[in-house]
């Protein structure tokens, strides 16, 4: 039972996401903990709550919001996956994730026409010393 802690994983996909914003759109699982701590004015209680052993509710019930949001294309890296992430996508009895690094994503949106707009530059150098010789 929840002595202190009254957030439910469902409760904190906002909060992640408005840290991950205030992160600036990327952080260390560590510092999101913060930032929604800081954001849902948790006091202390609730902040180091254990749910089993050493791990606090805080940080169990963001895993979990941070797994769905992942399921539903919520989070994503803009480069690429680190091998401890593919580890963990692909580990027996975890949910499935495909993970989707940012420049296959940017291709695949090119590919689709999906909210971009491809623009080809042509970019012209003045070589001055050229000139100078003439």
């Amino acid at each position: 039972m929840d002595k202190h802690f009254k957030y439910k994983y469902d409760d904190l996909f906002n909060p992640t996401l408005k840290a991950l914003k205030k992160l600036g759109d990327s952080g260390e699982v560590s510092e999101n903990e913060e930032e929604v701590a800081q954001l849902l004015n948790l006091s202390e209680e609730e902040t180091n709550e254990i749910h089993r052993e050493s791990t606090t509710k805080l940080a169990y019930r963001l895993a979990w919001a941070r797994n769905y949001l992942k399921q539903y294309g919520l989070i994503m890296t803009t480069g690429s996956f680190t091998r401890e992430a593919k580890k963990e996508a692909q580990r027996d009895g975890a949910t499935p994730i495909d993970l989707i690094d940012g420049n296959d994503f940017a291709e695949k949106l090119k590919e689709l026409n999906l909210g971009v707009i491809v623009e080809l530059v042509e970019e012209v150098k003045i070589k001055p010393d050229w000139f100078k010789n003439i």
